[in-house]
């Protein structure tokens, strides 16, 4: 049996995403924003993704707790948009220091800052998927929490 998910609606009140997503086919399923939050240093930090199941919006959880005063950006999809794309650098101690997004109707955002002798990554996602879920995992470096492993889980059109 697998772990029970909860994800955080809009009063901030947790609720289980099988609530969420019971009943809804996963086509339904939509991601609609991302919002990433930066160190002082402007290092990723932590992201959250909100979602449509077709009837509602619902924020899922963020990779760790904000602390502090930090900076957030966000990448908005328009209605029938979707991320096509995503691409991003991993410094030498592990962390993502680097993510772009690119859309199917091309809309593009980039977070956090290049760097040249980082590992660099890419999800490319086939003409018949789209994504519906993005997590990720952190580490603690000390000062912030950083995230050091990105999940992406698509649906078939």
């Amino acid at each position: 049996m697998g772990n029970i998910e909860f994800l955080m609606n809009e009063d901030e009140e947790e609720i289980e995403v099988s609530d969420l997503i019971k009943n809804v086919a996963y086509s339904e399923l939509k991601i609609v924003s991302v919002n990433v939050w930066y160190t002082d240093k402007r290092q990723i930090a932590v992201i959250q993704v909100i979602y449509f199941n077709g009837k509602e919006f619902f924020m899922g959880n963020k990779t760790a707790n904000i602390t502090g005063d930090m900076e957030k950006e966000t990448l908005e999809l328009e209605e029938g948009d979707y991320i096509k794309n995503i691409m991003g650098s991993f410094s030498k101690k592990g962390a993502i220091e680097f993510l772009a997004f690119n859309s199917i109707k091309g809309k593009a955002k980039q977070f956090g800052k290049e760097i040249m002798n980082g590992l660099n990554f890419t999800f490319g996602v086939t003409r018949r998927e789209r994504p519906i879920c993005i997590s990720g995992f952190t580490f603690f470096d000390g000062n912030y929490w950083r995230i050091n492993k990105l999940v992406l889980d698509v649906t078939y059109l």
